[in-house]
């Protein structure tokens, strides 16, 4: 907060940061990696990592004999809550899912939960068919990891404990629900799964509530069984298979790109939503921007192609392709806007160096400078796939402070400079996923085709 009491945002992935809430169907990163790039590191190590204490360890054998497990015994773990009950599978389901692992796995199935979950366990209880081993409000957290690490699977709603789970290296299923987005705070880990409902109102808004959450009941027992039984019969190339359980899902497995980051692939090819087509342009528009380089066009092709090919062929003549044509224009005007900006401050920042300035001048810039900046910003209300770009740019105009005209003019040189070439190589990747979508139709390798000329300059991209 300023000497006035208006926010600044200085860091630049913070102000990503602060953008995602508005626009998070636009967000291809979790939160995560957008911590490390908010602290500058780029880790070796691919997931989480909990280092469980000895005497966690000895405490959890303990806990388990006592509840009558025995050596090594296929355990499933089970999270029943969440930190609200929103995002909650239902209990009866839970149950459901349940007895199809005993009886075909023999396996006991570990109830974990806070205090608080305990009416939970109970309904599940008088629902299963399987006693559980129930240690809801029964651990800490050290052996809450430790009893984790022994399990085989754990499934869960979007918890803590959930990626405990994935920090002590058992692997994971996560049942997304209501205004969850497990594309942030989804299994970090490589070969997690993410079940979720295939619905277009799915993940709901911060601000919406909802009166049917009919995205659980999309979500059946035996579509969350098929996973598990990927995972613990240590197959899951079965799930290139036709499932029809999972008709009105879709499963992502969690992967490592070769950016480093993680991401999570669908496994069964459908139509390509519009906000997954620009997740895909805006992580490779902020890694061009964190690598500070504009991008080599083969690894650009070859990079929105991979992501493609996981969905079906998007048609010509689709509604998607003929929205992208009108915000391939659009996105050619914020770039022309942006470049008039920042002809303006540079004009303004001329004036301001001069021994004597010219302020009837340097006001009249900056009416002209107004005008370019509402429609700006009006780009970015209007057309909510290009919202981070301009929001991103208003957060950082914010941050201005001070009263030296000079210093203030070269800052804002960097922030239309920064917004031009952001324009520029959306710009320049929309182009480059047009003709991915084009080659993906005619089933050509990239090796096959030659890549597009964009030029170097903006006028050249525009």
């Amino acid at each position: 907060i300023d000497s006035e009491g208006h926010r600044v945002i200085k860091h630049p992935w913070m102000r990503y940061f602060f953008n995602v809430i508005p626009n998070r169907n636009y967000n291809p990163f979790h939160l995560v990696d957008m911590y490390l790039k908010i602290g500058g590191v780029r880790t070796e190590g691919r997931g989480l990592i909990y280092q469980v204490a000895a005497a966690d360890e000895e405490r959890a054998g303990l806990i388990l004999k006592r509840e009558g497990v025995r050596e090594g015994e296929m355990l499933v773990g089970f999270h029943l809550g969440a930190s609200k009950s929103d995002k909650t599978w239902p209990v009866s389901s839970y149950s459901e899912l349940a007895d199809m692992i005993v009886e075909a796995y023999g396996a006991r199935i570990v109830l974990f939960g806070s205090p608080g979950e305990a009416d939970l366990a109970a309904r599940f209880e008088t629902c299963v068919h399987a006693k559980p081993v129930n240690l809801v409000g029964k651990t800490n957290v050290g052996e809450l990891a430790a009893i984790l690490r022994t399990c085989g699977l754990f499934i869960s709603n979007d918890t803590g404990p959930l990626h405990i789970a994935t920090s002590v290296g058992t692997r994971v299923i996560d049942i997304s629900t209501a205004n969850v987005h497990f594309m942030e705070t989804g299994p970090y880990g490589e070969g997690h799964y993410v079940i979720q409902a295939d619905l277009p109102c799915v993940p709901c808004g911060f601000d919406v509530t909802c009166t049917d959450m009919i995205c659980k009941s999309f979500i059946k027992p035996a579509a969350v069984f098929e996973i598990v039984r990927g995972v613990l019969s240590g197959d899951d190339t079965r799930f290139n298979e036709n499932i029809p359980a999972w008709n009105n899902v879709q499963v992502y497995r969690s992967h490592f790109g070769n950016d480093g980051y993680l991401g999570f692939a669908p496994l069964i090819k459908r139509h390509m939503k519009k906000e997954t087509l620009y997740c895909m342009l805006y992580r490779q528009l902020w890694n061009m921007e964190d690598e500070k380089t504009s991008g080599d066009d083969e690894a650009m092709y070859n990079g929105i192609s991979r992501e493609m090919s996981y969905y079906e062929a998007v048609d010509d003549s689709s509604e998607l392709l003929r929205s992208f044509h009108r915000e391939i224009d659009i996105i050619a005007e914020l770039s022309d806007k942006a470049g008039q900006g920042l002809d303006l401050v540079s004009s303004i920042a001329e004036e301001a160096a001069k021994g004597r300035m010219d302020i009837g001048k340097i006001k009249g810039i900056w009416q002209e400078l107004e005008i370019v900046d509402r429609r700006i910003e009006l780009i970015g209300h209007t057309n909510p796939c290009f919202r981070p770009l301009t929001l991103i740019f208003m957060y950082a105009k914010e941050a201005l402070e001070g009263n030296d005209l000079v210093k203030i003019s070269a800052a804002s040189k960097t922030i239309y400079g920064d917004l031009t070439d952001r324009a520029v190589n959306m710009h320049k990747l929309m182009k480059t996923a047009l003709y991915a979508a084009g080659a993906n139709n005619r089933q050509s390798a990239v090796h096959e085709k030659a890549l597009p000329d964009y030029g170097g300059q903006r006028s050249a991209c525009i």
